[in-house]
């Protein structure tokens, strides 16, 4: 295994698509520091994310500001289970909407709708 190129085993890993989840990834770093590393792969962990949820602008974005895609995929997963939206998809929401709606003049209105969480804007 030691003469495995690293994005060779990473490919192997990947080829299992069906055995390979959340879980059997976090176990399969613990095995050795050679395979934490190649579980740890940007790769692997998109693939996973793609596989659950759809990914866009927003979610590349989030994966970015949270320092990879296995941070991503499991800041949304306990998001979901506590039916919030991740702080990393909100504040990329928030970049997002400040990028389009023209500046920081729409930064109070940004941050309001999405805290609120029913993404919905009412008149108070």
């Amino acid at each position: 295994m030691e003469a495995l190129p690293d994005d060779a085993l990473i490919r192997c890993i990947s080829n299992k698509p069906a055995t390979t989840g959340p879980r059997e990834l976090c176990s399969l770093s613990m095995a050795s520091s050679r395979l934490r590393k190649s579980a740890r792969s940007c790769i692997l962990w998109r693939a996973l994310f793609a596989a659950r949820w759809r990914i866009g602008a927003v979610e590349t974005n989030a994966a970015i500001l949270a320092g990879g895609w296995a941070r991503a995929f499991a800041a949304k997963h306990a998001a979901l289970k506590s039916s919030r939206t991740s702080p990393f998809e909100r504040n990329a929401y928030i970049d997002t909407f400040l990028d389009v709606g023209g500046g920081r003049q729409h930064a109070d209105l940004a941050v309001l709708f999405l805290v609120d969480g029913r993404r919905a804007i009412q008149r108070g």
